[in-house]
């Protein structure tokens, strides 16, 4: 990965350098001493941004969020992701960010909802719009009318400029639209940063805290409904030990992606158990994970916001 153009930031809430927190290739995060968000400075430019998914340059490839189509781990968090959708909108026009392989969208459509969707990697546009037969455009600006809900899930942390985003996300839902999304916590204590892979800087730019999300919320006009989180030390832990087997279990270049036990890449024994490791993981987040210890702990946050009336 090759990066043009960089640029130093502070944070966008309270306007302050933080103090450095994370390090990983040569990037480095720094969390606000005040909200608690943590972001990359220096950073790729917003432009530089846009290239690295358009070029097919970040972490994951097309090809491999193409490859979780009608996967496990696809299904249930399809299913899941659906009933809460339908707890708070059962119908109406539904706008996804950073659809991935369209798997959501197939199946809300499916559903009876009215599907729009905003993806940057051209493969996977073209694979939306010509196998799934959905719309897909490559810009928020292209998308046309209102919506009843917006969807998307770890995409926040990607956005260059959040707050931008999620007052153009506000412009496009309608009075009393629902505002799902699903983000990563990056306040958590120093000891648990080894249970991650990677942190696939600079794809992320961001990790919100609970203090973060509800200043952005509030900033950009959508009331909170609910936080939802899941503590992800034991997922963590599970993927840490099966990347270990993987390594001695898998000839060298044959291993699948880092942090990725799921990806058909995996090879021998291992693919067997691919189903199997996904319906683990899924529990591990979010059945062990709603129960387990929270503060202080890497966690992920579903979060139900409206566009007031």
């Amino acid at each position: 990965m090759t990066v043009q153009g960089l640029e130093d930031i502070e944070c966008p809430f309270c306007h302050r350098p933080g103090y450095r927190v994370l390090e990983e290739g040569g990037w480095f995060a720094e969390k606000c001493p005040e909200c608690r968000l943590v972001f990359l400075s220096p950073r790729p430019t917003a432009n530089e941004t846009v290239r690295l998914y358009s070029d097919d340059e970040a972490h994951h490839s097309a090809s491999s969020h193409l490859a979780d189509y009608g996967s496990p781990a696809s299904r249930l968090e399809t299913a899941r992701t659906l009933r809460l959708i339908r707890e708070h909108t059962p119908r109406g026009r539904l706008l996804e960010l950073g659809p991935g392989s369209g798997a959501l969208l197939a199946e809300a459509q499916r559903q009876g909802y009215d599907v729009e969707s905003v993806e940057l990697n051209p493969a996977q546009v073209q694979f939306i719009r010509d196998v799934l037969r959905l719309p897909c455009s490559e810009s928020l600006d292209a998308v046309d009318g209102t919506f009843d809900v917006v969807y998307h899930r770890d995409v926040l942390s990607h956005f260059s400029d959040p707050i931008a985003v999620f007052r153009a996300l506000h412009h496009r839902l309608k009075p009393g639209g629902v505002h799902i999304f699903e983000t990563g916590n990056g306040d958590f204590h120093p000891r648990f940063a080894k249970l991650f892979a990677s942190f696939q800087f600079p794809d992320h730019l961001f990790f919100f805290s609970g203090r973060s999300l509800e200043l952005l919320l509030a900033e950009t006009g959508f009331r909170k409904v609910s936080i939802h989180r899941y503590a992800l030390t034991a997922e963590l832990s599970f993927t840490r030990l099966i990347n270990r087997v993987r390594r001695t279990a898998v000839p060298p270049g044959l291993a699948a992606p880092t942090g990725l036990p799921g990806h058909p890449a995996a090879v021998g024994p291992l693919r067997l158990l691919v189903p199997l490791m996904e319906y683990v993981r899924y529990g591990l987040r979010y059945w062990v994970g709603r129960l387990a210890p929270k503060l202080g702990r890497p966690q992920t946050m579903i979060v139900v916001a409206v566009k007031p009336e």
